[in-house]
């Protein structure tokens, strides 16, 4: 099995009319030993399926040409009923069919994570596991996750760590930002700690500004520190939870903390996660008001949420971040590739930065690296997350490497 393959087992429905469709996609996933696999020949006998154990299938291959109800018309009351899986779409469709199911699906508020262009083969089904597996890994974390009390306790004991990832230009290989990502020193706990561990319980346990504003006094000074040694025009990005866009207080509260440290709006990006932001006009305003004082604002992990392509021309983004799981495999996926050229045309009218982030393989770099337009790169293949020190040698040895080119 692929590596990137779900390695616990995940519950899969597949919603065919055609009988040979289903006996050939079913012993596809036996042989991968994937989990347990169910087969429904309409629309109707699924909904029926989901309404008796809501929480049952993890992944459903739905095709589109059904009678009576056909796949989209199902894909719809999925969303009514709140199927919180993933969704594949089987069937050979054409490129506008896939950016207008695209942009159903995100409508529905339903998780549509590929296509597969019939006829089916194993390596197409591999594809969509590893774009489910994606999704997953969003929502579940195996790590630990500290009490509000260790969290408060770590950033009193200066056990909040910032580290940085590089957003590179993908011609000119320029260094064009850095975001921050907090870390929590937890000896005894599983070493160093990602935000899973504690973002949400810092949200429901009224921390968030505290772990926010503590993170950025230590990595403010470091980042002086990264720009004395390389000068640059590149910018900080950060991020904002829900909770705070709702206060319609954070933008002055920013604004004073930053200049205290002699720094303008215009060296920050604030990062927005799609999946939780912009439900509300408190949100909305707090986003807005940020872009006017001079922020940029980036809307990060699109395509894990349900913000739908056209909703860009409205709101006021300088970046869009496309989500690992669009980039995963994309050299081979024919939906991923239609999502992401059609997000290029549309940043390139705004005049939006694209950042592909999540970029593991070379296969996935050279196919960014031949599109025509412009596409900004973050992943592990240029740099993973490291601690001021070791991001400083990191940049030197990049400079170093692609001074002449």
């Amino acid at each position: 099995m692929d590596s990137h393959t779900p390695k616990t087992p995940i519950n899969i429905l597949i919603v065919d009319d055609s009988e040979a469709i289903r006996i050939v996609m079913d012993a596809i996933l036996q042989d991968l030993s994937i989990g347990d696999i169910h087969t429904c020949s309409s629309g109707e006998t699924t909904l029926k399926s989901i309404q008796s154990r809501p929480s049952y299938f993890d992944l459903i291959f739905v095709d589109l040409n059904m009678p009576n109800m056909d796949g989209m018309e199902l894909i719809r009351h999925l969303g009514e009923q709140k199927f919180q899986g993933g969704i594949v779409i089987a069937s050979g469709m054409e490129t506008r069919i896939i950016n207008l199911a695209f942009e159903i699906a995100k409508q529905n508020r339903v998780h549509l994570i590929g296509s597969l262009h019939k006829p089916i083969t194993s390596e197409k089904i591999k594809t969509s596991l590893e774009k489910y597996n994606q999704l997953k890994n969003k929502k579940n974390t195996h790590k630990r996750v500290l009490t509000a009390q260790e969290i408060s306790d770590a950033i009193d004991n200066e056990l909040l760590i910032p580290y940085y990832q590089p957003k590179v230009d993908i011609h000119s290989h320029k260094l064009i930002g850095i975001e921050l990502l907090a870390r929590i020193d937890a000896p005894g706990h599983g070493g160093t700690l990602s935000p899973a561990s504690f973002i949400h319980i810092a949200e429901s346990h009224q921390l968030i500004n505290k772990l926010t504003y503590g993170l950025l006094h230590k990595s403010i000074a470091e980042f002086q520190e990264i720009k004395n040694h390389h000068p640059g025009d590149y910018s900080l990005a950060f991020n904002l939870s829900p909770l705070q866009l709702e206060d319609l207080d954070t933008p002055k509260v920013l604004d004073e903390f930053i200049a205290h440290f002699n720094l303008s709006p215009k060296d920050f990006v604030i990062e927005v996660t799609e999946e939780k932001a912009l439900d509300s006009n408190n949100q909305l305003e707090t986003l807005n008001r940020l872009r006017m004082n001079g922020y940029g604002v980036a809307l990060d992990d699109f395509g894990t949420g349900f913000t739908n392509i056209h909703q860009l021309l409205s709101l006021p983004f300088s970046e869009v971040k496309i989500d690992q799981s669009l980039i995963t495999n994309i050299h081979k996926d024919d939906f991923s590739q239609v999502i992401v050229q059609t997000l290029l045309e549309l940043t390139q009218k705004l005049e939006i930065d694209l950042i592909a982030e999540g970029i593991e393989s070379y296969e996935e770099l050279n196919y960014l690296e031949n599109l025509s337009q412009n596409i900004f790169l973050q992943g592990f293949i240029i740099s993973k997350p490291k601690p001021k020190d070791s991001f400083l040698r990191w940049l030197h040895s990049w400079e170093k490497s692609h001074q002449n080119t």
